[in-house]
């Protein structure tokens, strides 16, 4: 039997006092998640204080309400914020569903009704209007948010210590309405005294541009002759001289454009538009909206059975070429609606024909990084002026638009390295071609289950147009590979041109007087 020692050893600690003084020395450590109080020095990510506190004396009287730390003030804030985030989201629906209300009532009146019908459904409508009205008015008050804000913005600043950071509260402004600018094309004077008459109408503060006035031709041979020239008259040109007028006048730090002849027009349309660059919190810079342009059939041709198939094609040919894909990515990339901040109309070169949206689109690839590019759904449908195919005349009508469109999109592709010849040409048409019939296939089934109108035969007769339109394209491409030149920047123009801006708005103002 083994016999096991076991040796207890005690070691005695001794604790060491500081015989001087009977006081008691502490730390302070002030880090980012608040303070504590330790008989420890700190760490190195804290901020040290050394507090010595007699047993004897009696701690000073601490006013808690006046220590409200940062962190505190960002959490109400915070939580303010996302209130009115909550009442303004709350506003929008109500009065989204009275527009669609009225709008559909109005729908109701002019299709089914008798005069009869129709005076005694308006009083009906009217009463309920005031219903919403009311609602509507109530909301927008949001009193207790707004008291909440005033209040914690009058409390007294606390004292924090140098080694955090200085709390600052900024609370936004309200927002102004801009300004309205219409840039007129081919108009003659009595049109331009209609347009005048006919937009005088409106509260808000509506400018027009004559650009086939007197004034505005005088403007654009200066252009010319020092070497900026706008190029001919076209929709790109027009919104160009528009975004010109929008600079000068420096109100605008956002603009927003669409097309004059929407029929389905709305406040949520414009609202939604402008929305992700007007929030600042977003962090946008170009916004391009989109819609489904579906009555009892299909519309879009150009988009459905062209510009879509031939960027399926294109990437099909070239692999996923990083431009190819982000074009693709819109779903309406031919949609004449977007808004975006002024500074990009200042540096922005864009086409002054049809290849507007196109050439907008890759200026924005070339100087937006593409988390601060966004697209957003405008509206529920859309409808406006149709344009006529005029397969027969490449001057007008959706064949011009599709080759202006293509040659924009030729040029951009060669202006990234990417060669171009005959070939490559008669192979794009082919493959396009193919796309575009498996498309029209993919389109008639869509119209079968929804149950609308679908002609297959003109659908093919379009993208057998559209296919002719492609090969006078790439011919004219091969021919000159610079295309129509791309309208100067606003930068370039002023700098040509330092007055410019002071001349625009003279011509303007002239014309609307």
């Amino acid at each position: 039997m083994k016999l096991c020692t076991l040796f207890v050893i005690f070691i005695s600690l001794l604790l060491v006092t500081n015989p001087v003084s009977a006081a008691e020395q502490y730390y302070k450590c002030v880090t980012e998640k608040g303070t504590t109080f330790s008989q420890f020095p700190c760490g190195e990510q804290a901020t040290e204080h050394k507090l010595t506190v007699s047993p004897n004396v009696t701690p000073s009287n601490i006013n808690h309400v006046k220590a409200l730390n940062s962190l505190e003030r960002e959490q109400i804030v915070r939580n303010l914020n996302a209130e009115i985030r909550s009442v303004k989201h709350k506003l929008a629906i109500l009065s989204r569903d009275r527009d669609r209300a009225e709008y559909e009532q109005l729908q109701r009146l002019n299709r089914l009704m008798s005069d009869d019908d129709k005076k005694k459904l308006s009083k009906e409508i009217k009463k309920q209007l005031k219903v919403i009205n009311k609602t509507f008015a109530k909301n927008t008050k949001a009193t207790q948010v707004q008291s909440r804000i005033k209040k914690l913005a009058k409390m007294d600043r606390v004292e924090i210590p140098r080694a955090t950071k200085k709390v600052h509260f900024r609370f936004p402004k309200p927002a102004r309405s801009g300004e309205i600018i219409v840039t007129l094309g081919r108009f003659n004077k009595e049109q331009f005294k209609h347009a005048r008459k006919f937009f005088s109408v409106l509260p808000q503060e509506v400018k027009l541009i004559w650009n086939d006035g007197n004034r505005m031709k005088k403007l654009y041979k200066l252009l010319d002759d020092e070497n900026v020239s706008a190029g001919a008259d076209g929709k790109g040109r027009s919104a160009w001289m528009a975004y010109g007028y929008v600079l000068a006048g420096e109100k605008s730090k956002v603009i927003v454009l669409h097309d004059c002849d929407v029929q389905t027009y709305s406040r949520e349309f414009l609202a939604r538009l402008c929305y992700p660059i007007v929030n600042q919190n977003l962090d946008f810079e170009f916004c391009k909206g989109y819609y489904s342009r579906i009555t009892d059939r299909m519309h879009g041709r150009v988009t459905r059975l062209f510009i879509t198939p031939l960027l399926r094609a294109l990437r099909r040919l070239f692999g996923d070429l990083d431009f190819l894909k982000y074009m693709d990515s819109f779903r309406y990339i031919l949609a004449g609606e977007f808004s975006m901040l002024a500074d990009l109309a200042r540096i922005n070169r864009i086409p002054g024909d049809w290849g507007l949206e196109v050439g907008v689109l890759a200026e924005i690839y070339r100087n937006c990084s593409k988390r601060r590019i966004c697209q957003v759904d405008i509206c529920e449908t859309y409808e406006h002026k149709h344009q006529p195919l005029s397969e027969e005349d490449i001057k007008t009508g959706l064949m011009k638009m599709s080759i202006d469109i293509t040659k924009t999109l030729f040029t951009t592709l060669a202006s990234t390295g990417i060669l171009f010849n005959d070939g490559f040409f008669r192979t794009l048409r082919i493959t396009y071609l193919r796309t575009a019939q498996a498309y029209i296939e993919r389109y008639e089934n869509d119209s079968a289950i929804n149950g609308l109108y679908f002609d297959r035969h003109l659908e093919t007769k379009a993208v057998e147009a559209f296919t002719s339109g492609l090969k006078i394209a790439g011919d004219q491409f091969l021919e000159d590979p610079s295309g129509t030149p791309l309208i100067p920047n606003w930068s370039r123009v002023t700098s040509a041109i330092p007055d410019f801006f002071e001349k625009l708005i003279d011509a303007v103002e002239s014309d609307n007087k």
